[in-house]
């Protein structure tokens, strides 16, 4: 099996490609975040290159986590990366356009103060004419809330955040995908009731739902639920690894949009039940 990099814990590795070329991205425990990159499909691989501004600078490792690369059809990688468990306040995209080499920082969002974001992961997506998308989950007074915003100019600037989640849902772990310009979906896991996950009651019942947009710019959201049996019940814990309890779910989960999908993208809703 090819070696990709050689750091002790390796933590949140994402992957993505570009052609043959295929780039690994991680925390590092003790640095911050890494990149590795194969040029031949993965067979053999470069050293890592450490991302400037992602290391605490005390040698206690990484200030943020990474969600999931991204690539363009021009080659340019994106790596979101988000307040860690226990919530932040900047949401931040790395921008490389010359194969990870180096890579420029891009602020997304800043929490609005008394809130806090950092629920795991923030997740990031490309339309087919290369717009960006990111997702990511955020209080919003008693309750947690996926939040949406979209940049037209790779990563420079962000639109102000849009709350997919209707209200009166509380939600976590959000993924988010695109078809064509403009068309966007962010998949999550609701529950009805204002609270955060960690504090859901042990009655508390969660089922997984996608809120679609057929225009970003509109702000129109229709909110679906893609199954009427819960898969969870009681908390959510969102701490990662300092959870003791109430991570049956893991940390996320990941949606994708196939051929079928994107070619029928209105159709959508014949699928799931409104909510």
């Amino acid at each position: 099996m090819p070696i990709a990099g050689y750091y002790p814990v390796a933590d949140r590795q994402w992957l993505t490609t570009v052609g043959n070329t295929v780039y690994l991205a991680y925390n590092q425990a003790n640095l911050g975040l890494v990149v590795g990159k194969s040029t031949d499909g993965g067979a053999t691989w470069t050293p890592p290159q450490m991302v400037t501004g992602t290391s605490d600078g005390q040698g206690g490792g990484p200030n943020g986590i990474a969600g999931d690369i991204v690539a363009d059809k021009g080659g340019t990688i994106y790596i979101p990366y988000s307040p860690g468990p226990g919530g932040g306040t900047v949401q931040r995209v790395y921008v490389s356009s010359d194969g990870g080499q180096t890579f420029a920082e891009h602020t997304a969002h800043t929490t609005p103060s008394g809130e806090t974001s950092g629920a795991i992961f923030t997740t990031l997506a490309l339309d087919s004419n290369g717009e960006l998308y990111l997702a990511w989950a955020e209080t919003q007074g008693k309750s947690m809330r996926i939040f949406l915003s979209h940049s037209e100019d790779k990563a420079v600037t962000w639109t102000e955040p849009i709350a997919v989640t209707p209200p009166g849902v509380s939600a976590a772990f959000p993924w988010v995908v695109a078809g064509s310009p403009d068309h966007v979906a962010v998949a999550y896991y609701g529950a009805l009731g204002e609270f955060k996950p960690d504090d859901a009651t042990a009655n508390t019942t969660w089922v997984p739902m996608v809120s679609f947009m057929d225009d970003i710019h509109s702000g129109n959201v229709t909110t679906v639920d893609v199954t009427a049996t819960p898969n969870h019940k009681g908390p959510i814990c969102t701490g990662g690894t300092g959870c003791s309890s109430g991570r049956n779910l893991g940390d996320f989960f990941e949606a994708a949009l196939d051929k079928w999908a994107a070619s029928c993208w209105s159709t959508r809703t014949t699928r799931a039940r409104r909510r």
